[in-house]
């Protein structure tokens, strides 16, 4: 998961992100209910996963960029919730 602080980086670090792996979006957020800042998050194999958000993170202003999280092996409960 990418939080940004605007949605014009949100936009561009998703497509950072997908371009540079073989990850998968399962949610993109833009501004509504949170201040103008967008956040989106992807599926994938782990080296995948870091390899986007790497990208996705120098894609944009270090400014821009709220937080990156990442989940290497999340519970199934939580995978199926997104």
């Amino acid at each position: 998961m990418l939080e940004l602080s605007t949605v014009a980086s949100t936009i561009l670090a998703a497509d950072a992100a997908l371009k540079a792996a073989q990850v998968r979006l399962i949610k993109l957020h833009l501004a509504r209910g949170i201040g103008g800042k967008g956040y989106f998050t992807l599926s994938g194999s782990l080296d995948s996963i870091e390899a986007a958000v790497a990208a996705a993170a120098s894609s944009v202003a270090p400014e821009l960029l709220v937080n990156t999280e990442v989940i290497a092996s999340p519970h199934g409960d939580l995978a199926r919730c997104l």
